[in-house]
């Protein structure tokens, strides 16, 4: 069996893009009847446009709801159709290669007073 699509966290997350944290979450059980559709703890691609098209009849400018669910949908379906690639050889900074340390004196911009000179000015005063 295929995962779903979308997870009831990831079904939450899409909601929060237009409504509070509890707002969000009220709306999507009242989408969720709305849609004819249950909570669940996964999404298939079919419940997810039923739940597109029953958002107009239970709020306004969900845009970005809509969105964020057709762009969640699209992602499982993109991974099934990508091609397995060849594996590029790990960057040295994934296997634990640290940048080398810069020298204390490239730290200090060019026009900087040394340290010392400042001490040499307090004795003349």
């Amino acid at each position: 069996m295929a995962p779903p699509a979308l997870t009831n966290d990831g079904l939450i997350t899409a909601f929060e893009r237009r409504f509070d944290f509890v707002s969000a979450r009220v709306m999507v059980k009242e989408a969720l009847a709305a849609a004819g559709l249950g909570q669940k703890d996964g999404y298939e691609a079919s419940d997810i446009d039923a739940l597109i098209a029953a958002l107009p009849k239970v709020a306004d400018r969900t845009e970005s709801v809509t969105e964020a669910l057709r762009a969640a949908v699209a992602k499982p379906a993109a991974k099934a159709e990508a091609k397995p690639e060849a594996k590029e050889a790990p960057a040295k900074e994934a296997l634990g290669a640290a940048p080398k340390a810069a020298k204390a004196d490239d730290d200090k911009p060019a026009d900087a007073p040394h340290a010392d000179e400042g001490e040499e000015k307090k004795k003349k005063k």
